[in-house]
């Protein structure tokens, strides 16, 4: 999967921006060493896919990947994650004006009409809160980079008609 979307993502790359330096950063080290060629593909089926992608930087030339841990990526991911779940008969297009929400929307996600979401307690030995907050500063950070994606319904639906 992770292969098809770079190979997309190149595609798009080449038809809209070819001139321009590009550096892909994904969660997946071994599709970005195949990608490099700094690995070698064993898996026959990621072989026409891996031969197409080097085919396109070679093409381009000014490609540059790399790979970092999921723990960095957690908004892409989840925001990916959920847009692969949807229904296959939902468009994947989006536009700025669409005000559908990415991610299916929870049943407790309007806390005007439907309350908070349930509480589940969890155990002090089995919720180590140092890592919690490491992971979530992770999320924060990861978030300002792909927040211009997320669109907010709550804010659109409750304080503003004109919120963009």
């Amino acid at each position: 999967m992770e292969a098809s979307a770079l190979l997309a993502g190149l595609q798009w790359i080449r038809e809209h921006h070819p001139q321009q330096a590009v550096l892909i950063v994904g969660d997946s080290a071994i599709v970005a060493a195949m990608a490099a060629a700094t690995m070698r593909v064993r898996a026959p089926n990621l072989a026409p896919l891996i031969r197409d992608i080097h085919h396109i930087i070679n093409q381009l030339g000014h490609i540059g990947i790399r790979s970092v841990p999921r723990a960095f990526n957690v908004a892409a991911d989840s925001l990916s994650n959920g847009i692969m779940d949807q229904d296959a008969t939902r468009s994947l297009h989006k536009s700025v004006a669409d005000t559908d929400c990415p991610l299916q929307e929870l049943q407790w996600s309007d806390p005007f009409t439907c309350g908070c979401p349930p509480i589940y307690w969890v155990p002090e030995p089995v919720y180590d809160r140092s890592q919690w907050n490491a992971r979530w500063s992770l999320v924060l950070l990861d978030f300002e980079r792909v927040k211009h994606l997320v669109q907010n319904r709550f804010l659109q639906w409750h304080i503003s008609p004109n919120v963009p």
